[in-house]
């Protein structure tokens, strides 16, 4: 039902040509829409939020589902996890613009690390200590 009514929403967007922006743990089949908006003309920019590791992952889906939220098993929390950075690493050079923010202190505003555009280095912050492990190309091609 959700796949259907996102596909939806992403035919009209395209049919209209408005902007189209959507939330993905960038887990499983990373680039479909994304290759959908860019076959249609549309520049693909990501905005991705990092955390430094997967406990910090289940404590977000804990207070998610304390409010309200759907749970997630561990197991499924811990593939995603590992499966997004590793996506991440692969197709960073994809997207037109790839902006990243460290989101791993729970209430505080996320910390600027980054910006890629067309695969290329643009604008760099501290980088987390973290990425260097989980994101091993983008991390040393952003550290050069």
């Amino acid at each position: 039902m959700a796949y259907q009514k996102l596909e939806t929403q992403i035919n009209q967007a395209i049919n209209t040509g408005k902007s189209f922006a959507y939330e993905t743990n960038f887990n499983s089949d990373p680039l479909h829409w994304p290759l959908i908006f860019k076959a249609a003309g549309y520049e693909i920019n990501m905005i991705y939020f990092c955390l430094n590791s997967v406990e910090e992952a289940q404590k977000r889906v804990a207070i998610r589902v304390e409010n309200g939220g759907h749970f997630v098993p561990d197991s499924e929390i811990i593939a995603r996890f590992k499966a997004g950075y590793t996506n991440l690493n692969e197709f960073f050079g994809f997207f037109d613009t790839l902006h990243l923010f460290n989101s791993s202190t729970y209430g505080k505003a996320p910390d600027y690390c980054l910006t890629f555009q067309k695969g290329e280095l643009v604008k760099k912050a501290d980088l987390p200590f973290f990425l260097e492990d989980l994101t091993s190309t983008l991390y040393s091609q952003a550290k050069s």
